[in-house]
């Protein structure tokens, strides 16, 4: 379970770098 959530805030973060 840990490990989705890390994934989820991954890809989250890799999604607000490709905004910038």
């Amino acid at each position: 379970m840990a490990v989705q959530v890390l994934r989820q805030m991954v890809y989250f973060l890799l999604s607000l770098f490709s905004l910038v």
